[in-house]
């Protein structure tokens, strides 16, 4: 079975202290507790070196077969979330959540039953369906964006003061700004204003704002106005209810606005909510169908270079240590995903144990374990990839160097 690219949904960032977010809300939650996080990581590592035999069901999916699978997600009053269907997408007659999730591309999304896929719960509830069969499952708070945290929603005040002439360290003018500081310097202090360096001493920094006094700013969840008051700036924010806020990497919005405060919700505005998950099986692969393939590892540094300029194909290094669990994952794990197996002619794939042997730990100014290199059939480094990378993350870094490599090819 081909692969066919996955949807891919991203989280985007969210800006600093008092920017407006134009992101799209991200699908999947990312205020779930680290412990929750560490625990389900601990689990998946367990089940790569478990190997219990078992008898397959050739024509029912399975925890561990590869899936393809349409599917919408609702909310359970039938507003739209997300879907992986252009056409339901672009139907100006479908009824869609405020917050609407555009993956930008769309199609099948394909995963691992029983593990992670973008739509909540869509890989666990494909256990035991079969293919062009359909089903739409209520999901519960617990099951979808989680639970109602109290302790995300937060307040703010609606008027801020900041003092016109402000001095820092040095350092956190270098950290700050990505620069060194130079006087008559300008530079965004804030959202709303710049700050010019008057002043530069050996371990301190002077600027003073650079701000009309009631000019009006557009700020994004509303306008802001500032006023010079004595040896201060008076910032009076007017927030607009359900406009986007964010706040030292925090997205949230506007749920409420009083006389001296405003009220943001950080949580998902999927949480405490019910839905409705619409399920049809495209295809599926048996696991034994694709754990029964080998990849054709080669274990020497420069013979994998040269395989690489002989059959003209860039090559995957993968630089590892026999001790470390996210190597493990990245080789017995993502490299055998059968996304990546679909890869598997187009590369030249090698492996070194870099921490027996050390020249290439340091050849790659390597920090860590695992690190994948990217290199041209010429030997060029095309990218380094720091770290664990899952299967959609190393798609796309995949897909990305053979661009380049058909594009300079």
């Amino acid at each position: 079975m081909k692969v066919r690219h996955a949807v891919r949904i991203g989280i985007l960032s969210a800006v600093v202290f008092l920017c407006a977010c134009s992101a799209q809300t991200p699908l999947t939650d990312t205020t779930k507790p680290t412990t929750e996080k560490v625990a389900t990581t601990a689990a998946a590592v367990s089940t790569i070196d478990s190997d219990s035999p078992s008898q397959e069901s050739p024509n029912v999916i399975e925890s561990g077969d590869f899936v393809t699978a349409n599917y919408n997600l609702r909310l359970k009053s039938g507003e739209l979330i997300v879907t992986s269907s252009k056409a339901l997408a672009n139907d100006s007659e479908e009824k869609k959540a405020a917050w609407f999730f555009d993956p930008q591309e769309y199609g099948p999304e394909q995963f691992i039953a029983g593990k992670e896929s973008q739509a909540p719960q869509l890989a666990q509830v494909v256990i035991g369906m079969h293919a062009g069969e359909k089903k739409t499952i209520p999901l519960p708070p617990s099951s979808g964006f989680g639970d109602v945290n109290d302790q995300l929603i937060k307040q703010y005040p609606i008027r801020k003061t900041i003092p016109r002439v402000v001095e820092m360290s040095a350092q956190e003018f270098a950290s700050r700004f990505n620069s060194f500081p130079h006087v008559g310097q300008s530079v965004p202090l804030t959202p709303y204003y710049t700050s010019k360096v008057t002043a530069v001493g050996d371990k301190t920094v002077t600027l003073e704002a650079n701000v009309e006094d009631g000019k009006t700013v557009d700020s994004g969840f509303g306008p802001t106005q500032l006023t010079i008051s004595d040896q201060n700036v008076l910032m009076t924010l007017s927030p607009k209810i359900g406009a986007p806020f964010a706040v030292m990497g925090k997205r949230g919005s506007i749920v409420s606005v009083g006389e001296e405060n405003f009220t943001v919700d950080y949580n998902h505005p999927g949480a405490g909510k019910m839905l409705a998950l619409e399920v049809e099986v495209v295809d599926f692969e048996k696991a034994s169908d694709f754990n029964s393939k080998a990849l054709a590892w080669i274990e020497d540094h420069d013979a994998g270079y040269e395989a690489a300029a002989e059959e003209h194909k860039p090559m995957v290094l993968v630089l590892y240590a026999s001790w470390c669990g996210w190597s493990k994952r990245l080789l017995n794990e993502t490299i055998m995903d059968p996304r990546i197996q679909d890869h598997w002619d187009d590369f030249v794939w090698v492996k070194v144990d870099s921490d027996q042997e050390k020249a290439y730990h340091e050849l790659y100014e390597q920090n860590g374990y695992p690190m994948i290199v990217l290199v041209s059939p010429e030997g060029e480094i095309i990218q380094k990839l720091d770290g664990f990378k899952d299967a959609r993350a190393l798609l796309q870094e995949l897909d990305k160097c053979l661009e380049v490599e058909h594009t300079t090819g």
